[in-house]
């Protein structure tokens, strides 16, 4: 619920934070398939094997991550 993937033309959505991303790797991890980006930074999704599918994500791909607000965490280095 954190991070949603558009692939294609833009959708109206809530979330206000519009990442364009590239798909670097898409990977099992245990019943989700990990999704790992680059959007200047790297960011990582998990997403339902059967929503991977639909997208048909792989990596080159040219995808929108989505996050709201309150889902966003500044982390110190």
């Amino acid at each position: 619920d954190d991070v949603i993937l558009l692939k294609g033309a833009d959708t109206p959505s809530s979330p206000r934070n519009h990442l364009p991303s590239t798909v670097r790797s898409v990977t099992r991890e245990g019943t989700l398939m990990r999704v790992e980006l680059d959007c200047g930074f790297r960011l990582a999704a998990l997403l339902t094997r059967q929503a991977c599918e639909e997208l048909t994500l792989k990596p080159g791909d040219r995808v929108v991550a989505l996050v709201k607000a309150p889902n966003i965490h500044l982390i110190p280095r």
